[in-house]
């Protein structure tokens, strides 16, 4: 008789809250500029504004007046780029930044904005190599340095992203995500004791960050402390009540530590969240395994395929509960589809498979 695997997602929250570039412009009655230069400058500092209000349309009215009287100015063209990258107009802001760059060619803020476009593109590459062209221009920006770290660390090239973040950290000492980011680097790297003091320190910074929480919570699971564990995932929804993956990974929590009834309610809570959350349904196929209640976990690895047809640990959960429902040739069936999915660890349980 097997145990019943479970799947739970230790979700690393990478939350990119970069500050806009900012430009303060004081027009003095000696202004020898054309009315409409003054105008445009008014224009880009209302722009400014609303972007700062995350009010992207108002943002971009006010960054097209500008740059309709002042078609060379490159950081209003950087700023309306950033703009569309809000409003999903990716290709429209891809053509600013590029235009800005041939405007400026050592526009920092340009190549940090293309870094940003070829990351949603999936390019993290060419992201590395603009966001480092930035960096080269000017070194002194703790969001530069915070930007290429997260795309080290998403290369799980975690000693690389941790230099990154001190440099951000040096640069703004009160950087609560730079300090979060590394602490999830510290604890992939299994050093635990530094990732607990980085976390901690993010939360005196800002204890309204919910997700800082979630990761004290998911260190404190990784060390067997589940009682802690449950305790931080709580206070992260207390902080979002609709923070789904909170509820998924102290349904975790709760299962590790045997309360399966527990995990259920979490697990369903996640569900109920985000219909489309895979990983919840698989989990709580697994805790309603330790209930013996067969069937139902069945019926959740069904749903957890359903919504992605390539997940291979549902397909192994399933066959588990398959086989304890007396069906071993569905067991069989599903166990096959897991190990053509890359499933580490099949080939025991299809060691009783013809």
């Amino acid at each position: 008789m097997y145990n019943c695997l479970i799947f739970i997602l230790f979700n690393l929250i990478m939350s990119c809250a970069f500050a806009q570039s900012e430009v303060s412009v004081l027009i003095s009655v000696t202004d020898t500029n054309t009315e409409n230069y003054r105008q445009s400058m008014l224009d880009y500092n209302e722009g400014l504004a609303f972007f700062k209000k995350n009010k992207y349309q108002e943002a971009l009215t006010f960054f097209n007046k500008c740059i309709s009287l002042n078609p060379n100015y490159a950081s209003a063209l950087v700023n309306r780029g950033a703009v569309k990258m809000e409003l999903k107009e990716e290709e429209g802001a891809y053509a600013d930044f590029n235009k800005a760059l041939v405007l400026d060619s050592l526009h920092d803020e340009a190549y940090y904005r293309l870094s940003e476009y070829k990351k949603t593109k999936g390019n993290k590459q060419d992201a590395l190599k603009e966001i480092s062209r930035a960096i080269s221009i000017n070194d002194k920006n703790a969001s530069y340095f915070y930007a290429r770290g997260v795309l080290y660390f998403e290369n799980k090239e975690f000693d690389v992203a941790i230099e990154d973040f001190n440099k951000a950290i040096a640069i703004k000492p009160d950087f609560a995500y730079a300090y979060n980011d590394r602490g999830s680097a510290k604890r992939q790297l299994e050093n635990y004791r530094e990732a607990l003091k980085d976390y901690n320190s993010a939360i005196q910074i800002d204890p309204s960050l919910a997700f800082v929480y979630n990761n004290l919570g998911s260190l404190k699971r990784k060390t067997g402390d589940y009682t802690g564990a449950i305790a931080e995932y709580s206070q992260a929804i207390r902080l979002n009540e609709n923070y789904f993956l909170a509820y998924n990974n102290r349904g975790g929590a709760k299962y590790d530590a045997g309360d399966f009834e527990g995990a259920i309610i979490d697990f369903t809570q996640a569900i109920q969240m985000n219909t489309n959350y895979f990983f919840a349904y698989s989990n709580r196929a697994a805790a309603k395994y330790k209930l013996d209640d067969f069937l139902g976990a069945i019926a959740d690895c069904d749903e957890a395929i359903k919504i992605n047809q390539d997940y291979g640990d549902a397909y192994l959960n399933r066959g588990i509960s398959r086989e304890m429902a007396r069906d071993p040739q569905g067991a069989c069936l599903d166990w096959k589809r897991a190990r053509d999915l890359g499933v580490q660890g099949i080939e025991a349980y299809l060691n009783d498979c013809n």
